[in-house]
């Protein structure tokens, strides 16, 4: 059985987890990671008793022996400049989304990549909830070409510049239409940490997926009612990893040991990236925005970016 060198760059919620995880697997000689903030990097290295364990993230690209790379840094501007490193270093990278910051930056790490002949592909890990991979599956893939899209600011503003709560309708190049909502409404006292609701509805049928995470209830005196089990990147429960993050994280390795597809290609990120960008700006001037974004509406992008820095 082929062993690796890999790396975690960022240990925090989510890096933590992948981590942990690749600490465990059988698939990984040593294990380095890389955290900014002393006091977690000394946390994660106790959990996971890394090879190394460095607060410079160039320690972990001039590594030669170092082959996978999971960047899960924050903030998201780190992400570009981090990935291209590794890119460059010739390793096989995973990367936290959004792919980057600047749909430039993406179209060079994909570059890079193919260039590279390298893995790459985005922490997607909700392709590994059985119930959407089971949705992908029945559902006729279409390529967005339309957004319009209505946002309502409030607490988030002023932390990171983003809407409390946005509604997008997606319409795609088949005839299908999407509506995605999204928010950060519920109260702290709220029992559950995450919860998607998801109807498919077509004139041949239809598919509801309940992933509101109310399968599993406890209630006690102290604090009421909770459902646990229910944060979106999933958690460690004993001997089995209850979510999906975990087993995305063991998908992409073996993917590279392998020499398998990624679940997740760069182009799909690339393609979701302009679309959530599209309706970043629809909302922001109130008006539909076609797919491919013009020079204008790059232009346009470029303007409202810069104006809420």
């Amino acid at each position: 059985m082929q062993h690796v060198e890999v790396a975690v760059i960022g240990t925090g919620w989510c890096g933590g987890i992948r981590a942990e995880t690749l600490s465990r697997s059988a698939l990984v000689d040593k294990l380095h990671i890389c955290e900014i903030r002393p006091d977690r990097l000394a946390e994660v290295k106790a959990l996971t008793s890394p090879a190394s364990a460095t607060l410079d993230y160039q320690d972990i690209v001039k590594n030669p022996n170092i082959s996978v790379v999971y960047v899960c840094t924050t903030p998201e501007q780190n992400h570009y400049p981090i990935t291209r490193d590794c890119l460059k270093a010739g390793k096989h990278v995973l990367l936290e989304k959004p792919i980057a910051m600047e749909l430039w930056e993406a179209d060079e790490l994909i570059t890079l990549a193919k260039r590279g002949r390298l893995k790459f592909t985005i922490g997607y890990s909700q392709r590994f909830n059985p119930k959407f991979a089971y949705a992908k599956k029945k559902i006729t893939d279409g390529k967005p070409v339309r957004v319009y899209s209505q946002g309502a600011y409030g607490y988030m503003q002023a932390i990171n510049g983003s809407y409390d709560v946005m509604w997008s309708i997606v319409t795609m190049d088949n005839g299908m239409m999407v509506t995605v909502g999204g928010g950060w409404n519920l109260p702290p006292s709220y029992p559950n940490f995450c919860s998607t609701w998801i109807e498919i509805l077509g004139t041949e049928g239809a598919l509801i997926l309940d992933d509101t995470h109310r399968d599993a209830w406890l209630n006690t005196v102290a604090e009421g009612t909770r459902f646990p089990m229910s944060t979106m990147p999933g958690e460690q429960v004993d001997h089995v990893f209850a979510g999906q993050m975990g087993p995305e994280t063991i998908h992409f390795l073996e993917a590279c040991i392998m020499d398998r597809p990624v679940m997740v290609t760069p182009e799909s990120a690339r393609m979701v990236m302009e679309a959530y960008t599209a309706a970043d700006l629809s909302a922001e001037r109130n008006e539909p925005v076609d797919l491919p974004l013009s020079n204008a509406a790059l232009s346009a992008v470029a303007e409202m970016v810069g104006g809420k820095r």
